[in-house]
């Protein structure tokens, strides 16, 4: 009826509810209710019996073409064969039910998003439209669905982070074909251990970019981001090319190890592409974006400054990367996934009259990027200006040809802590573009790099990344991004908490931790402890191969954060012990990247 579509699909699901058990009825007390994930059943007391809920192996859909408009709940035949499995495992726990009489059966559709979770909050492009649809599990899940949606609605923005169920999470691409397949996958292995770094194939590929064929040449084992396949890690001769998982380092421990190196020693390349990419224009694009970040915006064409956005209530919602290209024409890159969510607080903070235009160029334009000491060098044998380091200093970006690529845009900004490059383009632009890179690139030593590499060298850096790190749970002192913060500002969206912040100061603080471990490393969650004490709890992990660590970021409380001070992380069950670093683990001062 509002003219959109919602990635959801019905699924059929059986639970039964039996008749008086003599056990049941005996007791004094009622029962718990059990979820046994590896069995794929539950239960509840229901009456003097038992209610017992299955998740059947075969997933069945049900209305793929929509619910019919006079469907009122009415119950489907039920298929008893598809929980014959669930049932004997559940009779094996409890043997009561092994006599007790069936009341009734019940199968019926429940609604399912692809990755099985709500899809809540203002629907974008649609003025005062919200959504609070795909709600599996009423009973759990509905009294906090309730609260955040009238904070939505009444005060502006949930008190809570839930953009893991934010309706924009998913773009027009989760289209039927995609949503089938997710939701038949994840209702068939709901209950399955998932491991860290898990990817899932189900429903893809559905977008790559233009190079995709020649990084699957080069040995890329591939992530999904926003509906595009990005590269994790390269396979070297003769491994497979497939990520094994477990709690402890992958199979791709080794060669993410040689691409940091590489880094470190010479030059790597990383596809970016999956980045997202604004172009904000219009005469008054400087002072709107003045209003909509909370950083100073660059004065002069060819700067760059990191700047990060607020909510009307300080809550962090955004960290972008922002290149003045000339008067009126500015380059916003950030997080590929918060893509839909940051062009909807674009579109309802836009002034009317059209003096500001914003284009998402996050699918027209790919990119990449080249980082290490002979990345300069690489750059000019393809590049048509100077980028020596006088001419092209750090924080700094501007047009310019790339060898057969007339209008690219080259950033000079590190997420690896080396000198490095980040270059945009159109996508018809990037197989050539790389293929010339790839050859320049050879005697340079250039070595494909991927995404886990990429996490490694950040988390070396201490740099925060968007998700783990950096939330709404957040303002910008939490993170140590109250340097990319001017208060000097006449205004901006967020300013007057942002103050009352700055004099409170943070109640937890981000920090780097170097871990002893022994092949194995964080991945986000830990407990953090000192002096035996809870402290706080760390955001990403990863083993840093260029300092041959293990090291991880996280929160601490205020009053346990000291440079150098001893703490524990708790790995797979195991204090392990840790001390903190106020200040980055590798080339702490930035020379590297600044030279």
């Amino acid at each position: 009826m509002a003219g959109i579509k919602l990635p959801l699909l019905p699924v059929e699901h059986h639970y039964m509810v039996t008749e008086t058990i003599s056990e049941i009825a005996d007791m004094k007390g009622e029962l718990p209710n059990i979820s046994e994930p590896s069995g794929g059943y539950y239960s509840r007391q229901e009456g003097k019996g038992l209610l017992l809920g299955a998740y059947e192996a075969t997933c069945t859909h049900w209305a793929e073409e929509g619910t019919p408009a006079n469907f009122g709940h009415e119950l489907l035949p039920d298929d008893l064969q598809r929980i014959e499995v669930n049932l004997a495992r559940a009779i094996d726990a409890l043997p009561c039910l092994q006599t007790a009489g069936i009341k009734r059966v019940i199968n019926g559709p429940m609604i399912f998003s692809p990755d099985l979770g709500p899809l809540l909050g203002p629907y974008p492009g649609l003025k005062n439209y919200f959504c609070a649809a795909g709600v599996m599990t009423g009973f759990n899940q509905g009294a906090g669905i309730g609260k955040v949606m009238a904070e939505w609605i009444i005060e502006g923005e949930p008190s809570l982070d839930v953009l893991f169920w934010d309706v924009a999470r998913f773009g027009a691409w989760a289209g039927k074909r995609y949503t089938k397949a997710r939701t038949r996958y994840f209702y068939e292995h709901r209950t399955d251990i998932i491991y860290p770094f898990q990817e899932f194939a189900a429903g893809r590929p559905i977008r790559t970019f233009p190079i995709h064929d020649r990084l699957t040449k080069a040995g890329a084992v591939f992530g999904f981001n926003f509906g595009f396949e990005f590269p994790l890690w390269y396979a070297r001769n003769g491994e497979a090319r497939e990520d094994r998982y477990g709690f402890n380092r992958g199979n791709w421990f080794e060669a993410v190890g040689e691409e940091c190196r590489a880094v470190r020693d010479g030059v790597g390349l990383l596809e970016i592409s999956t980045f997202a990419k604004y172009l904000v224009s219009g005469k008054a694009a400087e002072s709107w974006l003045d209003r909509v970040l909370a950083n100073r915006m660059p004065k002069k064409a060819g700067k760059t400054v990191l700047s990060p956005m607020l909510s009307r209530k300080g809550r962090l919602i955004g960290d972008f990367t922002v290149t003045r290209l000339d008067e009126d024409r500015f380059l916003l890159l950030g997080s590929g996934p918060m893509q839909r969510y940051h062009m909807r607080w674009f579109e309802e903070n836009l002034p009317a009259g059209g003096s500001v235009k914003v284009e998402n160029l996050s699918a027209r334009y790919a990119g990449l990027q080249i980082a290490g000491p002979a990345a300069r060098s690489l750059l000019q044998k393809v590049a048509e200006e100077d980028v020596g380091a006088n001419a092209f200093p750090f924080l700094s970006g501007r047009e310019m040809g790339i060898d057969s690529c007339p209008e690219a845009i080259v950033v000079r900004v590190s997420f690896t802590g080396e000198l490095g490059y980040e270059i945009y383009m159109p996508a018809e632009y990037q197989r050539g573009v790389y293929d010339t890179l790839i050859a320049e690139g050879e005697a340079f030593g250039l070595r494909h790099t991927g995404s886990r590499a990429l996490l490694s060298m950040r988390v070396e850096k201490g740099f925060p990344s968007w998700g783990p790190d950096l939330s709404p749970d957040y303002g910008v002192f939490e993170p140590g991004m109250g340097r990319f913060l001017r208060l000097d500002k006449p205004d901006f969206i967020g300013k007057a908490e942002a103050e009352r912040r700055a004099k409170s100061g943070p109640a937890e603080r981000l920090a780097s931790f170097v871990v002893e471990t022994d092949g194995v490393d964080c991945f986000g969650g830990e407990a953090i402890y000192r002096d035996g004490k809870l402290a706080g709890y760390v955001t990403s992990g990863s083993y840093g191969h260029r300092l041959e660590k293990s090291i991880a970021l996280g929160y601490v409380r205020a009053p346990y954060f000291e440079d150098g001070a001893a703490f524990e992380v708790e790995v797979l069950g195991e204090r392990r012990p840790a001390r903190m670093s106020a200040r980055s683990c590798y080339d702490p001062d930035g020379g590297l990247m600044r030279r």
